[in-house]
């Protein structure tokens, strides 16, 4: 039988809310941004639901595309045609793009494709084979929540938007250190390049103006319209949108770096050492740029990317948006933090030592091009040029991105990875990293057959070898993991972790093999196909006569279950298990925080139910417990990003909405609020019931504590309720 999910998409059963989106210049509605739901009163009605129900079950490339689909069918059905932009969200990593963007019936609208994926950096090369993509159809490019993550920044000389869309909390919080850096950043490349930006959740007059002083030239919410399903669309707004277009359409180009500038600049010759001082001046301007930074580093082969190298690469990782070593052998995360690019033997680019780095406001690159000469390895000869140049160092970046591994370790997704996707695993070790049978390491037969019969994954690591390499893996490691022997032998253990996988227990194992002691800890691990799985892992370190490590015995169980029976306790203690909201505990959590964080902004609104026992007296607590969770749907459908709803109570409700400082925005949230949840709910039966509901709110910056915020929201509910702007709204 068919899932919830699976009848949504099989049937047709998505729909499309639009937003206005306006020209800040002219104020007029000039496109509207396409918004995904599932079914009214499904349990998959809203989008982060409907999503994380997609990544469960691998459907999000199938999911994707039917939101597309819909999206562009709805448009064409309301007339939003030539002349009049529409906004549609994609992800890269889970859009089969070469066909859906082929295929796709699109309206006369002008799109603008939202890269809208939370780790675009992930799969690089899907990431621009998309944008080229979308140009080649004409359409334009935004990138979405800018400034959410410093490490969107990065991303602007790469995908090189058309439009750049602000985060709303840049809009809606106070000023400060980190608004100036994200502002100077997108201003600097707009500046640049021509691209536009649009602001996103401004809900006032006020917000607008600020909006305005950020650079935003269009702009996006509650204060110009809320998502509709049917608006109605003024075409005397229409103005030609094409003039947006700034990128060209042109693939990720699939030259080295030297290839690129060969026929335009001369190079010099140079030997190894002043190579070596480049190298780390731009490493220096890397670290000093910081989260808005892409270092990529060329390194001929993997046995050179070791001792200090890793070292620098590894600090690089932790200051950076993102670190790529590419070499011969280089395998996925050749060190902490950083992606590799695996080169094939023969590759160009094996014969080059290149370093990039581009970041908000700086860009700077070395290439160089090995002689091949038979100097000493401290006197090897290069031709070589360094170049500051922002255009070239862009396409240098783009050309060495399209080599990363393509992490597919959490993208649910089904299709091909695309016509420019990096390599895909290698099958075997390297030929030095061999397997090494388990009965030469251990001195007697009989225990390498208990090993290989134990039902706890067992591996050994050489630690004589850099990085660690594992020797030995036994049958139950390889059921456990996905990985067979051949995968997994020669490859540091690291390869099992991935996105969620905390640095805590990572840390520990690391101190812990240091200090030649034994350890157990509980880590998040990957299985080949990307599945996650919680291991506790026990290592016993192994010392020779001198006391040297030589070997790391690890020992590992699958203990995703218990750790599932956890979570759901946990899961169970901060929420509400009927509507699915947020409870009482987590409303006090999450207002201490907010208290604690002397922002001096924020809303408080407590709602109670009217007549809600009415309809339990009258239809039976089955209908009851039906409502509630209605009403909880109904509350998430009008609020916006950044807003939390909790239950507290038999039929009250609390929600907590940061960034709201007026009295106008809360008097606009409380009578959406009213409105929504003042719908009738239809029965099984054909009959419907509703309810009606009192709503009070406070401002954050008024209450010292969380008990009097409570206070006095609460007041202001029953205050509104005895002057009749109760339950009908004002």
């Amino acid at each position: 039988m068919p899932s919830e999910l699976q009848d949504i998409i099989g049937n047709g059963r998505l729909r499309t809310a639009f937003q206005p989106i306006v020209d800040l210049r002219t104020g007029a509605v000039v496109a509207y941004e396409a918004l995904t739901r599932g079914p009214n009163e499904s349990p998959l009605e809203r989008p982060d639901l409907l999503f994380a129900a997609a990544r469960d079950e691998h459907l999000l490339g199938q999911l994707d595309a039917a939101c597309l689909s819909t999206a562009f069918a709805n448009a064409r059905r309301l007339g939003i045609g030539r002349g009049v932009g529409l906004f549609v969200n994609v992800e890269p990593q889970a859009l089969d793009v070469e066909r859906t963007f082929v295929d796709v019936d699109a309206p006369d609208a002008f799109v603008v494709v939202e890269l809208t994926e939370r780790a675009l950096l992930a799969r690089p090369a899907d990431l621009l084979h998309t944008v080229a993509l979308a140009r080649r159809r004409g359409w334009a490019v935004a990138l979405d929540d800018v400034g959410a993550d410093p490490r969107s920044l990065a991303l602007l000389p790469i995908v090189q938007p058309d439009i750049v869309k602000l985060d709303l909390r840049l809009v809606q919080d106070q000023p400060d250190r980190r608004t100036a850096a994200i502002a100077t950043a997108v201003q600097a490349e707009a500046e640049r390049s021509g691209m536009h930006v649009l602001a996103e959740g401004v809900e006032t007059a006020a917000q607008l103006e600020f909006a305005r002083s950020l650079g935003a030239t269009f702009s996006q919410g509650w204060f110009h319209g809320r998502p509709d399903e049917s608006p109605v669309v003024d075409r005397a707004t229409a103005v030609d949108l094409t003039t947006l277009l700034r990128g060209d359409t042109r693939p990720a180009p699939r030259d080295t770096p030297a290839q690129l500038l060969h026929p335009h600049h001369e190079l010099r010759e140079a030997t190894k050492p002043l190579l070596i001082q480049i190298s780390q001046h731009l490493e220096r301007q890397a670290r000093e740029a910081g989260d808005t930074a892409i270092v990529l580093g060329t390194f001929q082969h993997a046995r050179y990317f070791e001792g200090d190298s890793v070292r620098r690469y590894v600090g690089l990782a932790e200051a950076c948006a993102f670190v790529g070593a590419f070499g011969v052998d280089m395998p996925f995360e050749p060190a902490r933090g950083v992606r590799g690019g695996l080169l094939e033997t023969g590759d160009p680019l094996a014969g080059e030592w290149d370093v990039v780095v581009i970041g908000a406001h700086f860009a700077g690159a070395l290439v160089a091009v090995d002689l091949g000469d038979d100097a000493s390895e401290s006197q090897r000869r290069f031709d070589y040029l360094v170049t500051y140049d922002r255009d070239i160092v862009q396409d240098l970046a783009r050309s060495l991105l399209v080599r990363i591994w393509p992490d597919l370790r959490d993208s649910g997704a089904t299709g091909d990875a695309g016509a420019y996707a990096a390599p895909a695993l290698p099958t075997a070790p390297p030929p030095s990293m061999a397997s090494t049978p388990l009965a030469e390491l251990i001195d007697h037969p009989l225990l390498a057959r208990a090993l290989a019969a134990t039902a706890a994954g067992v591996t050994i690591a050489d630690a004589r070898r850099p990085d660690m390499p594992l020797i030995y893996v036994n049958e139950a490691f390889e059921r456990l993991s996905g990985f067979t022997a051949d995968a997994a032998l020669g490859r540091n253990c690291r390869f099992l972790q991935g996105p969620g996988t905390a640095t805590e227990p990572v840390a520990a194992m690391r101190a812990a093999i240091a200090d030649h002691r034994p350890i157990n800890v509980r880590v998040l691990n990957y299985r080949r196909d990307g599945t996650p799985w919680w291991n506790d892992v026990h290592l016993a370190p192994v010392v020779d006569a001198e006391g040297t490590l030589t070997h790391v015995v690890g020992v590992q169980h699958d203990v995703s279950t218990e750790v599932e029976a956890t979570t759901q306790l946990q899961y169970l203690a901060r929420h509400d298990p009927l509507t699915g909201l947020r409870n009482r505990t987590s409303l006090r959590e999450d207002l201490a925080a907010a208290l604690r964080s002397g922002a001096g902004s924020g809303l408080l609104f407590y709602l109670d139910l009217a007549d809600f026992k009415q309809v339990n007296d009258r239809h039976g607590h089955g209908v009851g417990d039906d409502l509630l969770r209605w009403v909880g749907s109904s509350m998430w459908s009008v609020l916006g990003a950044g807003a939390t709803a909790y239950r507290v109570g038999g039929d009250e409700f609390v929600v907590l909405l940061p960034g709201g400082r007026d009295d106008e925005v809360a008097a606009r949230v409380a009578d959406d609020l009213v409105t929504a949840i003042r719908r009738p709910m239809r029965l099984d039966t054909g009959g419907e019931v509703r309810v009606g509901v009192h709503v009070g709110w406070t401002r954050l910056r008024d209450a010292h504590d969380i008990d009097e915020a409570l206070q006095r929201a609460d007041g202001h509910l029953y205050a509104r309720r005895r002057t009749g702007s109760a339950a009908a709204g004002r």
